[in-house]
């Protein structure tokens, strides 16, 4: 029988809830996606947050953002799958959908739409990465009621690199996604009430046999919280933090894993909790 104190990493993906069991604590999310979830649009490029070719979108709940959804783009390659936790993943491949009516054929995201029309895109390696950037920042800008200037989109690009196609027309392409949110047309778009619906159901049904530990030690739970690895816990105050840490001093404190993420990839250390 299950640990009632560990429980799977939990979060939604293409719709609906993935429960993963028996991933090595430093699993990417980039190696989730193409070796188990087949997911292969999200590509592999310098391995180390610099490219953004593994660039995807992860969506929190956030009263502050709006329709309480928080989106923002994420090298997937330096975030362990751990950190997913709770959280939603957006891959190149959840913006364009095929309609049910005939004939219809694929409707493209804006980004997606504008890189065709601009000739964003040449060889096509950095191309999904680029993609998912202009998609969070279209989502983003779109429900605050706001348009980027040039040099925002610009920034919003920044942690994506381009060696054959130039920035010029990435950058036009950033611009024309906007347009047609101005003309009236219907563009698809992220659907935040179906997404917020989902994240909070995944927080309010943990798994059987799980029991929650104190809402201020664990985000939504522990994980894996045994006397040789996996990850702990996700505390949400100074105070929860210093508990856990005295409790483990032996584990690595994880943030956004920019440095802690290169540790695993360049120089392969193994860190078991």
């Amino acid at each position: 029988m299950q640990d009632p104190a560990t429980r799977p990493i939990r979060f939604i993906h293409r719709g609906a809830i993935v429960e993963v069991t028996g991933a090595p604590t430093t699993r990417s999310v980039l190696y989730w996606l193409r070796e188990d979830a087949h997911c292969v649009g999200t590509k592999e490029g310098c391995n180390e947050g610099d490219c953004g070719a593994c660039m995807v979108m992860v969506g929190t709940r956030d009263d502050a953002s709006p329709g309480g959804l928080a989106l923002r783009p994420v090298n997937s390659c330096l975030q362990f799958l751990s950190a997913l936790d709770g959280k939603a993943l957006f891959t190149v491949e959840d913006l364009g959908r095929t309609t049910a009516r005939a004939g219809d054929g694929e409707t493209l995201h804006p980004a997606q739409r504008a890189m065709v029309a601009c000739h964003g895109s040449q060889c096509g390696f950095c191309t999904p990465g680029f993609t998912m950037s202009l998609a969070a920042c279209y989502e983003n800008r779109v429900a605050s009621g706001t348009r980027p200037t040039r040099q925002a989109i610009a920034d919003s690009l920044s942690g994506n690199l381009c060696r054959c196609t130039g920035y010029r027309p990435i950058l036009d392409a950033g611009e024309a996604m906007f347009e047609a949110s101005t003309t009236g047309r219907s563009m698809p778009r992220i659907d935040r009430a179906a997404v917020v619906r989902l994240l909070h159901n995944l927080e309010e049904n943990p798994p059987l046999h799980y029991r929650a530990p104190d809402r201020a030690v664990a985000a939504i739970g522990a994980i894996g919280a045994n006397d040789r690895d996996g990850w702990v816990a996700a505390p949400r105050t100074i105070e929860a933090l210093a508990s856990l840490y005295q409790a483990h001093p032996d584990a690595q404190l994880v943030a956004g894993a920019t440095d802690v993420g290169l540790w695993v990839t360049k120089q392969f250390r193994a860190m078991p909790r």
